[in-house]
């Protein structure tokens, strides 16, 4: 496992800085996609409310729902050979490319193209990042109590759902990241302790109280990880006014359109009755802000 899992990290880490001589096609990014969603996070969770999504992010999670079922292993397995695949048969170009950020940002994505330039250099995060992730989150929500022990049940103290992720709204050990980090570190240590396979009280039982714990926290980091794309964006539509859109990097329109408009979006999908009650919770918390922006 450990030697499939350091294969893994190198071609991941190796198709970031990857040029295709000739473009992927879609069917191949999303094979990708959904190949290191899984080896990274298992199984998706399921969705309802699919409809609602912008095209690029349903794209996404049925890349991921379709490999339901795979093992973490099996995954890191298929998505290096795929790898492999796709550098023998599209190529590498001759010119070397920047592994900067600021050159992969989706806002210079075509509108035809499912996934952001940073996805389609297939240098793939282990999950969206700011709003493209709520979605996702709120899916986490709606897994039922049994699914959540089962899941439980053959999860590792060590290798907790929670224990794997990050935020996503700012680097990690940034100034911006302490609320989420904050989330982040109370909702995996108290999953590691319903994980605890010798505490007098049995696991299941600490486990059941923690379920909707499980789900607050869940909403919390929702409305964290809305509040604080809101106020970057803020900010940037002041340094835009101010600088102007060429000494800032971004136009009004963009911002607009990626970020105020999707936030809005976002919040009437959070209310909708087929979505967990925490989460429908979240939507009301963040109403007032998505009237606002209305």
């Amino acid at each position: 496992m450990s030697e499939i899992s350091s294969e893994f990290r190198k071609k991941v880490i190796l198709m970031k800085s990857w040029k295709a001589a000739r473009i992927p096609t879609n069917r191949d990014r999303m094979e990708l996609y959904g190949l290191h969603r899984q080896a990274v996070n298992g199984d998706a969770p399921k969705t309802t409310h699919m409809s609602e999504l912008p095209t690029a992010e349903k794209s996404k999670i049925q890349a991921w729902q379709s490999k339901r079922g795979m093992s973490q292993t099996d995954a890191m397995n298929k998505y290096v050979t795929d790898c492999d695949r796709q550098i023998r048969f599209y190529g590498t170009a001759s010119t070397s490319i920047s592994s900067s950020p600021a050159l992969n940002t989706p806002r210079n994505t075509p509108a035809s193209n499912p996934l952001s330039s940073e996805d389609s250099a297939l240098c793939l995060s282990p999950r969206p990042r700011g709003l493209a992730a709520i979605p996702l989150l709120a899916a986490a929500a709606a897994e039922s109590r049994m699914a959540y022990l089962n899941r439980l049940k053959v999860t590792q103290p060590t290798n907790g759902w929670w224990l794997r992720q990050e935020t996503l709204t700012a680097e990690p050990g940034s100034m911006l990241s302490i609320p989420e980090a904050t989330v982040l570190g109370v909702a995996s240590k108290c999953e590691s302790i319903s994980l605890e396979r010798s505490s007098i009280v049995p696991s299941s039982i600490r486990q059941s109280f923690l379920w909707p714990f499980h789900n607050v926290m869940l909403s919390i980091w929702i409305v964290l990880i809305f509040v604080a794309t809101l106020v970057e964006s803020t900010f940037l539509i002041i340094k835009t006014l101010t600088l102007g859109s060429r000494n800032a990097g971004v136009d009004l329109p963009s911002i607009f359109k990626e970020e105020i408009f999707a936030a809005s979006q976002i919040v009437t999908s959070l209310c909708k009755p087929d979505q967990a009650m925490t989460i429908r919770l979240a939507g009301l918390v963040l109403m007032p802000l998505g009237t606002f922006i209305s």
